[in-house]
């Protein structure tokens, strides 16, 4: 799996980081990160499809965009998401549903409580991936269908009917 995480604290970056590989690992699975220090700086480095979640601290830095602001923005071009929000301040879960998170963890971020996180954004892939199955068999037998059509034309044209 990739991540981003958008904290502009490096010691909650690496905690997070942490928690994270401890709880893949105990499963037999990887991840890797991409860590940013602003909002700006990771709507500028976004493109849809690299993560399959992004775990975002509520206040960032005072002098740029939070993560609220953040992930409203980003909801514009990744309306499916999982954003993680992490803040240490509970006041901001109300404000913070308006970009509709698959979860809100308090700071210090705790095993149990990522777990749970990551178990609902592995059912999310999953969900997401069963969906692409079925629009991708639905298209291929909408190809084929369009293709015996035109054959089946071409074949009542070439016999004069």
């Amino acid at each position: 799996m990739h991540f981003a995480i958008v904290e502009d604290l490096k010691i909650d970056q690496k905690h997070l980081i942490h928690l994270i590989q401890e709880n893949l690992e105990k499963h037999g699975e990887t991840a890797c990160f991409d860590c940013y220090e602003s909002g700006e700086a990771f709507l500028e480095a976004f493109r849809p499809g690299l993560f399959n979640a992004v775990f975002m601290d509520i206040m960032l830095d005072r002098n740029g965009r939070n993560g609220i602001d953040t992930a409203l923005e980003l909801r514009k071009s990744a309306e499916r998401l999982p954003i993680i929000f992490t803040t240490s301040e509970r006041d901001y879960s109300l404000q913070g549903y308006r970009a509709h998170p698959l979860d809100y963890l308090l700071k210090p971020v705790k095993a149990e409580e990522l777990t749970k996180a990551l178990l609902r954004i592995k059912s999310r892939i999953d969900k997401n991936n069963q969906m692409y199955s079925q629009v991708k068999k639905a298209w291929t037998l909408e190809q084929q269908n369009r293709r015996l059509y035109r054959e089946q034309l071409i074949m009542e044209i070439a016999h004069g009917k």
